[in-house]
């Protein structure tokens, strides 16, 4: 995954420290990649740091969790699904 000033890319399947993690202004430029563990520890999103272990268990790819969860918890409080026909377009073929 790349953002406007860091990478990450993971080599596993999705655990923490199969990957690398590269940030430009925290690593000086460096071009020097740190393993992501110690970086997901800190900055992981709260819906992972709560419900990965959830996720891992129920879902056959994790972030099918976090969907079917984001639909079932907008279904029960009547409010507006947050993907549209677009982002579930792009997510349902890589679910095969």
């Amino acid at each position: 995954m790349q953002g406007t000033e860091g990478l990450w890319q993971d080599f596993g399947w999705g655990e923490k420290n199969q990957g690398f993690i590269y940030f430009e202004k925290q690593m000086n430029h460096t071009h020097r990649w740190d393993n992501s563990e110690k970086w997901l520890d800190e900055y992981d999103h709260p819906l992972w740091k709560n419900y990965a272990e959830d996720a891992k268990r129920l879902a056959r790819r994790r972030r099918d969790f976090f969907v079917m969860n984001s639909f079932i918890e907008a279904s029960s409080a009547n409010i507006e699904f947050p993907l549209d026909v677009y982002d579930l377009a792009t997510w349902w073929p890589s679910r095969h």
